[in-house]
């Protein structure tokens, strides 16, 4: 056949599973889908992207995963250092994934809960004189990383991030979820996020928290300069000491950036939600709030609906 056609699937939910069915083909003459799709992203793998958006935009984002990734690979490789480790922590440190953000919540975790004790464990095989002085060295190096401030904070901020994250996302894999929890839940995420930029004193006072060992100022302790520069001329410069300095050019950044990308990922359901969601409490719903849905779902689908649909639901 030289003809074009689409295929229409109706797919939905009954008693938890979800069913397809073959309704029909029909001619298209267009290959855009324009006119009869709206795009709806994956919760899960936008999750993801957020996650990874955030991380990228951000140096000291980029340098705290690396340091976790090094973390377990130091341990992983030899079974003594893992003994070492098993000795202090009371989990064992895990490997980040590559392919679902949500779950590096494990990693992070596991660093969270045993800050002390991992340091503890570099301190062991930093001194002892048994290991061999690359190794002493490396752990020293991992062990020095523990200590500044910067790391303790990145631990217990991305610990609260990913932790709600992985939440949200098994909440939104579950097969009996509907539109309007679902596009709830993405908004709930946001307003946490955008809780976060208060609570920047509250993290760091926690990151102080995570050992004795922990540096109470950060690294970058001298003051910097920077200048702004308005719209009507005036110049304002500004004096940043190392706490300014991070909570401006780390944890304000990655703040933004999670929320943005939230936003814009999330804004594809609200636009569904606002078509389709009455279907999901016909039971509830009013009447003429019902038709009048329905009526706007009419409008956009002329060609496939009828007028009576309202009348059709009640």
């Amino acid at each position: 056949s030289h003809v074009d056609q689409l295929s229409i699937v109706f797919r939905y939910c009954l008693d938890g599973y979800v069913y397809k069915r073959f309704f029909c083909f029909l001619p298209i003459n267009s290959h855009t889908g324009a006119s009869l799709n709206y795009y709806v992203p994956c919760v899960g793998h936008s999750l993801n992207l957020v996650g990874e958006c955030s991380v990228d935009g951000c140096i000291d984002s980029v340098n705290f995963f690396r340091l976790v990734q090094r973390l377990y690979t130091f341990f992983s490789v030899s079974t003594h250092r893992w003994s070492i480790l098993l000795k202090h922590a009371s989990t064992t440190l895990k490997n980040l994934s590559s392919t679902r953000w949500s779950c590096r919540d494990d990693a992070i975790t596991t660093l969270a809960e045993n800050y002390a004790e991992l340091y503890n464990s570099l301190y062991e095989i930093e001194e002892s004189e048994t290991e061999k002085t690359e190794t002493r060295h490396e752990a020293a190096s991992l062990k020095n990383k523990l200590t500044k401030l910067e790391t303790a904070f990145m631990t217990v901020f991305w610990h609260r991030i990913l932790s709600r994250f992985n939440t949200t996302s098994k909440f939104l894999q579950k097969v009996e979820l509907d539109l309007i929890t679902a596009n709830n839940m993405l908004h709930s995420l946001v307003n946490f996020i955008s809780d976060l930029r208060n609570n920047f004193t509250a993290i760091e006072n926690d990151s102080k928290n995570l050992g004795s060992f922990v540096q109470q100022e950060y690294s970058d302790t001298k003051k910097r300069k920077i200048t702004r520069k308005y719209a009507d001329n005036v110049t304002e410069i500004q004096n940043l000491d190392g706490c300014e300095k991070f909570r401006i050019e780390s944890f304000n950044v990655i703040v933004d950036k999670l929320q943005v990308e939230l936003e814009k990922r999330s804004s594809a359901y609200n636009h569904i939600t606002e078509l389709f969601g009455f279907l999901t409490k016909l039971t509830t719903i009013e009447i003429d709030e019902m038709r009048e849905c329905a009526d706007r779902i009419v409008s956009i689908y002329s060609h496939d609906l009828e007028r009576s649909l309202g009348y059709e639901l009640e």
